[in-house]
C-alpha cells in the first residue's frame, strides 16, 4: 500500500514538471507557473487562502510526528 502512495505521489510530481516544461516552450498554450501565481496573488483573498493552505499543509505533515508502527 505504501508504494501505490509513493507512486501516485512521484506521478503527481512528474506531471508538474512536464506541464512546467510544456510551458516554458509553449506560452501560449499553457500560462507558466510565474503568471499563474501573479494573477493568483493579485487579490487579498487568495493571499490569505494560500498562506492558510500552506499552514495546514505543514501542521499536518511537517508538524505532527509520525505514527510509530
Amino acid at each position: 500500500m505504501e508504494h501505490i502512495s509513493i507512486g501516485i505521489y512521484a506521478l503527481i510530481i512528474a506531471t508538474a514538471v512536464g506541464v512546467s516544461i510544456l510551458a516554458k516552450f509553449r506560452p501560449q498554450t499553457i500560462a507558466p507557473f510565474s503568471n499563474v501565481m501573479n494573477h493568483v496573488l493579485s487579490n487579498k483573498t487568495n493571499r490569505f487562502a494560500l498562506t492558510f493552505f500552506w499552514w495546514w499543509i505543514g501542521w499536518h505533515f511537517v508538524g505532527s510526528p509520525w505514527p510509530v508502527a
